[in-house]
């Protein structure tokens, strides 16, 4: 009887962590550059901080999530942030470059059955796109003409 109490009270504290942090940052895909993970809802200040200034960023109107979204434009990536109650959270990262890459090992210029022996069979395929979907997000990439991998974004799932 102790054990299942104990069994209970964890799971108790586990479903109420998930619910008070609405499962922030705990996306199913992320994207690793300079050591920093960044993952869509999670909070991009000091994670963008700590990336690295970018080569130039802007203020936008807002996607309809929060207070207002920003623009981030990297080398390889760029991020756009939303704004809720003056903290800034990911909302899209999409790869530019092949030098930065997704955690799993594809970066632009990946073949599609690359991409499905990393991810497997896509959620969605069309002609010219996979998205795989988990946890409140896309992951979407776009194919050209050789059937290689041109963008790779990330981004809340609507």
């Amino acid at each position: 009887m102790k054990k299942l109490l104990i069994v209970l009270l964890a799971l108790t504290a586990i479903v109420c962590t998930v619910s008070c942090n609405g499962g922030a940052g705990d996306g199913a895909y992320t994207f690793t550059v300079n050591g920093q993970k960044l993952a869509i809802d999670a909070k991009a200040q000091e994670t963008l901080n700590a990336v690295g200034a970018p080569i130039s960023s802007q203020e936008l109107g807002t996607c309809g999530i929060g207070d207002k979204d920003k623009l981030f434009i990297y080398a390889d990536f760029r991020v756009m942030t939303y704004q809720m109650e003056g903290v800034d959270y990911f909302y899209q990262i999409e790869l530019l470059t092949d030098l930065v890459s997704t955690e799993e090992g594809i970066a632009i210029g990946a073949t599609e059955q690359a991409v499905i022996d990393a991810y497997g069979e896509p959620d969605t395929r069309d002609v010219s796109a996979f998205t795989y979907a988990a946890k409140g997000m896309k992951l979407v990439l776009h194919f050209g003409a050789e059937s290689t991998v041109k963008s790779i974004v990330y981004m809340r799932a609507e």
